[in-house]
């Protein structure tokens, strides 16, 4: 008797778990609003940016500098990404709903080469595991290893995917928490670059 109770009990857990995982990856950073915060909405006082120049994780921020391995062994550091709009997918092997954005990633990386970069961070993965999974899919949009989580840590990613649209200059244009799809991508890139 203790026993069936215990099993239900367990998956009683289980369940809410899954509910909950499924809240966190559709919930937006930004007040938790349905609209991720543009930087539109900072300039006009929405956001309680501080001066130019200082770093942050709010939009209109500049984002954290780091430099992780990519899958050749290379360094990378995202201050060299200047120049270019990029998009910071913080993701892992083993998050389906990370490996059901990646083509539509992969496919915007494709078509935007001229004005955007997509990066995607890998969070704890082995290297072998992620370029096994990137030859086998045919992905070659560049990815830069996070082996102890340390840059999803100072990035606050609580639910993977999360993705992070920076400008030219390195600012926070807008936040994506929670699979991306290809028209969210597209109107995304319309957004911000509507606003340069």
């Amino acid at each position: 008797m203790k026993k069936k109770y215990l099993q239900k009990f367990i998956l009683g857990l289980l369940i809410v778990g899954l509910l909950g995982g499924v809240v966190i990856y559709n919930t937006p950073v930004q007040a938790m609003s349905s609209e991720p915060q543009s930087e539109e909405q900072s300039a006009n006082g929405n956001n309680k940016s501080k001066p130019d120049g200082e770093y942050g994780l709010e939009v209109g921020k500049l984002a954290p500098l780091f430099t992780l391995s990519n899958l050749k062994g290379e360094e990378v550091s995202l201050k060299d990404l200047r120049g270019k709009y990029v998009v910071l997918n913080f993701w892992a092997a083993w998050c389906p709903p990370c490996r059901a954005e990646m083509p539509d990633l992969n496919k915007f990386h494709q078509e935007n080469k001229e004005e955007f970069i997509v990066v995607g961070v890998n969070l704890a993965d082995k290297t072998k595991k992620v370029r096994e999974l990137m030859n086998e899919e045919g992905y070659d949009y560049p990815i830069l290893l996070d082996h102890n989580k340390e840059i999803g840590s100072r990035y606050r990613v609580s639910a993977i995917p999360t993705s992070y649209f920076l400008g030219p200059q390195g600012r926070i244009k807008y936040i994506k928490r929670g699979l991306i799809t290809a028209e969210e991508l597209k109107k995304i890139k319309e957004k911000i670059m509507e606003g340069e």
